[in-house]
This record gives C-alpha cells, structure tokens and sequence, in this order.
C-alpha cells in the first residue's frame, strides 16, 4: 500500500531508506546514554534531543514535525535555549520554505530546492549535536532566603 504522497527518489534512495532504521535507533540510544550519563535531570533538554533525533533520522520529514520540537526547544533555559532557538528558527523557516512553496522545484531536483532541504536538514543535525553535547548545566540549591521562618511555626 503506497500512501497518496509524492515520492522523490534518487540514485541513493534506497540505501539512505535502508540506512534510517538503523539510524534512528543510533540517534535515540545516543540520547539515552547522555541522559544516562548526565543524571537525567534535565528532562525538557533530553525530550527535545530525543523528538529532533526521531525526526531528524526518520525516512519522512514532514513539516508538521517541526511542530513537535517547537514545544520543547521554547522550553529550553538560560543561554543553552537561546542556542537552541537561534538553530531552530532557520530550520522552521527553511521548512516554510520548501513547503509548500518550493516543493514542485523539489520534486524536479532544482538546485536551491535540494539545497534548501539539506540546509535544513543540517540545522536539525546541529540542533541534535548541541541538544547531546552542550555542556550539562551546573545544579546550585534553591535559594531559600525568601522561604517561611519555620521556627516561627512552633509559635
């Protein structure tokens, strides 16, 4: 059964449609084991690593996808989310792009249409690098100045 989609296939679509499984579980163990390996405790950081590394690896990136990271990336804190963003923005507007306005030119292998996919294609790959690699932010106690005298309780 053949979905009602348009398919772009070249010389190399069928090794990379081959290579994707195995891609993808490589991607989401990636995440798993910087998670493992940091503490797990940044739970919006590895959501967002795992979405983009699911979506970056898969054999379909449709549009609506983005939509899936958007979430996550906005939730990202401090300078680290602000990276992030700046990745994530262009990679929207690239999708913006090609869908629906320059998938024709796609379909008949224009060279800014390729292009444009692949520089999207990168932001995604460079937002799953720094998703896993950034450095894990350091964890400080809160700050309890401004919390209740418990002492006064007892009164």
């Amino acid at each position: 059964y053949d979905e009602t989609a348009w398919h772009v296939h070249t010389a190399w679509s069928k090794p990379i449609q081959d290579a994707t499984l195995l891609l993808q579980f490589a991607a989401l163990a990636a995440v798993c084991w910087r998670s493992y390996r940091s503490g797990a405790g940044d739970l919006v950081r590895w959501s967002a690593a795992a979405v983009v590394a699911f979506v970056f690896a898969s054999k379909v990136l449709s549009p609506q996808f983005m939509l899936w990271i958007l979430p996550l990336v906005a939730l990202i804190e401090d300078r680290f989310g602000g990276f992030g963003r700046m990745i994530f923005l262009p990679c929207c507007a690239a999708t913006s792009l090609v869908f629906p306005w320059c998938f024709l030119h796609l379909v008949h292998r224009a060279l800014f249409a390729v292009v444009l996919v692949n520089v999207r294609n990168g932001l995604l790959l460079m937002l799953l690098i720094l998703l896993l690699f950034y450095p894990d932010r350091e964890r400080t106690a809160p700050d309890n100045s401004l919390a209740p005298n418990r002492a006064l309780d007892s009164v």
